[in-house]
This record gives structure tokens, sequence and C-alpha cells, in this order.
């Protein structure tokens, strides 16, 4: 079994909640992902896409972090 653990995702809700906090999407993401930025919802779309793919047909029993690098830091 494979898993996606995905970091800081802009989506509306992630928006939502930042607006509460009074500051910028920009300015918020620096705090969550070393990458300084959030990441995309399209891109742990591809991530788990891959998994499931014939290409990754050889991956057994690891978690794919697709978290800007907040795993490894």
């Amino acid at each position: 079994m494979n898993a996606v653990a995905s970091g800081a995702i802009l989506t509306p809700m992630m928006t939502a909640a930042i607006q509460r906090r009074g500051v910028g999407p920009a300015t918020h993401a620096g705090t969550l992902s070393p990458m300084g930025r959030f990441g995309d919802p399209a891109e742990v779309a591809a991530a788990s896409v891959w998994l499931c793919s014939d290409e990754a047909s050889f991956v057994t029993g690891h978690l794919l972090a697709v978290d800007g690098g907040n795993l490894s830091s």
C-alpha cells in the first residue's frame, strides 16, 4: 500500500482560513512551507495519479510527500 501526504495546499477552505487571520496567502505560505508557497491541488492530483499508474508499478509501501519540503526539513 502507498499513500500521498500533502502539505499546505491552496484550496478554497485554506483561502478562507487565511482570510480570517487577516493576512494574504503569500505572507502566510512562507510560514507553512520551506518552498515559500502553497501547493496547488493539481500537484497533489498529479502525484496521486502517478502513484496509481503502471509507471509506479514497482513502488510499494511508500509515503509520497507532496508538501513543499516540510518532511525533509
